[in-house]
């Protein structure tokens, strides 16, 4: 499965993974809090979007799209440093065992980090495993990490 996903990847452009990124991280999101919702139809869990509901959108712009994903993207590179530190030194094992622990930085409530299990895999990912033809893999993530937070804005307010 991974030499079909790299062969893939191959193909594409930087812009294009990181459009394609975007895309599966918001549909993923999206799927499963459907499931979620269909097993358990009477559930009423905030799924963290209320805490900023008060602020103005300059701040949410600001802060969810350009600060916090600069902060976090720098905090998933510190988790791996330290990981590594550690001797965790396999990527696939650095994936998962980061893609948890950011995962849980989100902790509004237990739903909203479930749903932020496959963005936090795909940044992560995007960062250990993309083969990147012109940008950075830093950048490769923070840009996925930007474009992602400012589309859940835009359908936050829709």
């Amino acid at each position: 499965m991974m030499k079909n996903i790299k062969s893939i990847e191959n193909k594409l452009t930087d812009n294009q993974y990181i459009i394609f990124a975007v895309i599966a991280s918001i549909l993923s999101g999206a799927l499963i809090q459907i499931i979620v919702f269909k097993v358990f139809p009477n559930i009423n869990i905030d799924l963290g979007i209320n805490s900023l509901l008060d602020e103005s959108i300059a701040f949410k712009v600001v802060f969810m799209c350009i600060v916090g994903p600069v902060i976090e993207s720098g905090l998933i590179i510190f988790i791996i440093f330290i990981l590594k530190l550690i001797h965790i030194k396999r990527r696939v094992y650095l994936l998962i065992i980061t893609t948890i622990i950011f995962s849980l930085t989100h902790s509004y409530s237990l739903l909203y980090i479930i749903t932020m299990l496959p963005s936090c895999f795909i940044l992560i990912y995007s960062y250990l495993f993309y083969e990147s033809k012109n940008l950075s893999n830093f950048k490769i993530m923070l840009y996925i990490h930007i474009l992602n937070n400012t589309l859940a804005l835009i359908l936050n307010y829709l």
